[in-house]
């Protein structure tokens, strides 16, 4: 007979969260510099000076390559109602660590973990099964991608030391 702890048992929506392979990643191919600083700006839908700067000094905070899943919840909230995000990324930021009790809770909200090395490891994992049917889950890897340009464009704000962050104006 199946009973309701079989299915609870059987049916676990349980999950540890995502092994991160390369825990020391610091940069990868989103990345962006000093030289691409405008397009972090433009990744971020950043458009003033001001804009920048305030998001800049919210950001400094933040280290991305040791922060914790209700960090990048805040931030990616924060991000989504001043129109920065949009909510498919909030809520890739959110879904940090990936980890979830047996009821399907998240859990460990407050470890730390390098979402750098995290976010680009599960965008390869995607790109990786989707090889064989890249149609299938198309609007999954643009997600994927387009939240490691942000989670970049943001570790480059949060670091940058430079006061002359601008977006390029054309007349």
């Amino acid at each position: 007979m199946i009973t309701a702890d079989y299915v609870r048992a059987t049916l676990t929506k349980q999950w540890d969260g995502n092994v991160i392979q390369n825990p020391n990643m610091v940069s990868n191919e989103f990345s962006y510099t000093d030289q691409s600083k405008d397009d972090a700006a433009l990744t971020l839908r950043l458009v003033d000076s001001q804009r920048i700067n305030d998001l800049k000094e919210y950001l400094s905070a933040y280290d991305f390559t040791n922060v914790s899943t209700n960090d990048l919840r805040n931030i990616g909230d924060r991000l989504y109602e001043n129109g920065l995000i949009d909510d498919h990324v909030r809520g890739m930021l959110a879904s940090g660590r990936g980890a979830f009790d047996i009821n399907g809770h998240q859990t460990h909200m407050d470890e730390k973990f390098n979402a750098i090395a995290l976010f680009y490891e599960d965008l390869q994992g995607t790109m990786e099964s989707l090889s064989d049917d890249p149609t299938t889950c198309g609007d999954v890897l643009n997600i994927s991608k387009k939240t490691n340009q942000v989670l970049n464009a943001m570790a480059y704000f949060s670091k940058s030391t430079r006061s002359d962050l601008s977006v390029r104006e054309t007349a």
